[in-house]
């Protein structure tokens, strides 16, 4: 397939700033004066789609008007407030050229925002970024497309609740002022004059767009580190060793007493002085080694850090999505179960739950092989559940059945709690239950009262006594 050809760059397409030069046509200025000079010489008409920085960069736009007065501008009235332009667009303007025709459309962003419609030689090209949707442009048949693609909209659903967490701002919601990549081609798909339609992809996200993926780090192997191995020049090493020699020798055969004891403190003042001031030295020059390595280390660490971020990311949408099919496949295995279950008189006491297991929504176990396994119990469970309901103690039979779901060990369990049942009401039964009773005096004098008190006392006899 062959593609129409026509002269274009993009110099910049995205939040770090948009310039797009199409033949002698400069679409947006928000990149600096000296990105652009170079191929702003041949450059005849500068469109502005909206006033955002990244869009229309002031500085830059004042500089071109200076340098290059002969490009004129067209862009829309909330542009107008912030430069001087030559031509002023709304929704639906048509500007007459000498050998163009020019239209514009509105965008839906969060400022006043306009695409472009350019014919020439029977030729149309149309140029659109920063906008929910394309269903303001023009339906024609375009020959060149140069729209946005920001975002896959799978992506961008899987971090729809916990952008802000991820990424310190609502991501998700920053994407819905743009155009998908999906939207994006199905307008490119609908609108196309035929199959050799120029279709370039604008401001497409570094973390959402549908094409984007990380790069491969290069293989350690072919990694250049330029190692520079330090070495530390002692001359004096052997004349201090064997001064520290000397007089660690004199000091072990020397007797100390009150005649020497303050020179020998000068002396170990003096050698101990010099050791502390070695040492320093030592410090710094370990210091001034580990430098360096401190530098790379912090530099691999800064690497692995860029790198697990990432791969915490896409772990937690791995996670997320797997647990969304997983609850999708529930609700298909609750929808067969919802089926199979009316056929069923007994095995009816059962629950959903009682059948779902792990393994079923697990991407290795189809739905044909859930729904065998489903069948098979509950051809079980209705033939177990047949059997035990025409019993002695049907009920109690039954209950168990739910949680040990096989019919001997439902017996049993049932059988041992008969067995207790039995065990306790014969012990109540031969028990010689003791009731206490409780007398109740009332005795109206206080001495009295006290006197009784007294005698309870002395004959261990218990007792509560309240005054009314």
């Amino acid at each position: 397939m062959l593609v129409r050809i026509i002269d274009y760059k993009i110099i910049g397409s995205g939040s770090k700033g948009n310039a797009v030069i199409i033949d002698d046509m400069l679409f947006d200025c928000g990149l600096s004066y000296n990105k652009l000079k170079d191929d702003l010489y041949d450059i005849k008409y500068l469109f502005v789609t909206h006033r955002h920085s990244d869009h229309l960069n002031v500085k830059t736009y004042q500089k071109i008007l200076k340098d290059f007065p002969r490009i004129k501008t067209i862009a829309n009235y909330d542009v107008a407030r912030l430069v001087h332009l030559d031509e002023m667009v709304g929704d639906m303007t048509k500007i007459e050229l000498k050998d163009r025709i020019i239209e514009s459309f509105p965008c839906i962003h969060d400022v006043p925002c306009h695409g472009f419609v350019v014919t020439k030689d029977d030729k149309k090209l149309i140029y659109a970024t920063d906008t929910q949707s394309l269903e303001h442009a023009p339906k024609v048949k375009y020959d060149y497309f140069f729209i946005e693609s920001n975002y896959d909209e799978k992506k961008i659903e899987l971090i729809r609740n916990k952008s802000k967490k991820l990424y310190g701002y609502d991501a998700w919601q920053g994407a819905m002022r743009h155009l998908s990549s999906q939207k994006s081609r199905v307008f490119y798909f609908m609108n196309r004059k035929d199959r050799e339609s120029l279709y370039i992809e604008l401001h497409k996200s570094s973390r959402f767009y549908w094409g984007k993926k990380m790069n491969e780090l290069k293989e350690l192997d072919n990694l250049k580190i330029d190692l520079q191995v330090g070495s530390i020049d002692f001359p004096e090493y052997d004349n201090l060793l064997a001064q520290a020699t000397e007089i660690a020798e004199y000091l072990k055969t020397l007797e100390v007493n009150e005649d020497n004891i303050k020179e020998n403190k000068k002396i170990l003042a003096q050698a101990n002085k010099a050791i502390k001031e070695l040492n320093d030295r030592r410090i710094k020059i370990k210091m001034a080694i580990l430098e360096p390595y401190d530098d790379f280390a912090k530099k691999v660490k800064n690497i692995e850090r860029i790198v697990k971020e990432a791969d915490e990311l896409v772990r937690s949408q791995v996670r997320d999505l797997e647990e969304k099919e997983r609850e999708e496949k529930k609700v298909q295995i609750q929808e067969i179960w919802d089926k199979r279950i009316g056929a069923y008189e007994y095995a009816k006491v059962m629950t959903f739950g009682d059948f779902l297991e792990s393994k079923h929504l697990n991407k290795t176990t189809t739905l044909k092989k859930v729904e065998d396994e489903m069948v098979e119990t509950l051809e079980k469970w209705e033939k177990d559940l047949k059997l035990l309901s025409g019993m002695e103690d049907a009920k109690d039979l039954i209950c168990a059945y739910s949680f040990t779901q096989d019919v001997t060990e439902a017996m049993n369990r049932v059988a041992i709690d008969k067995e207790e049942i039995k065990r306790r009401e014969e012990i109540l039964k031969n028990e010689d239950l003791e009731v206490k009773k409780i007398y109740i005096f009332k005795i109206k004098d206080e001495k009295d009262a006290k006197l009784a008190e007294m005698l309870l006392k002395e004959n261990n006899i218990e007792f509560d006594m309240e005054e009314m």
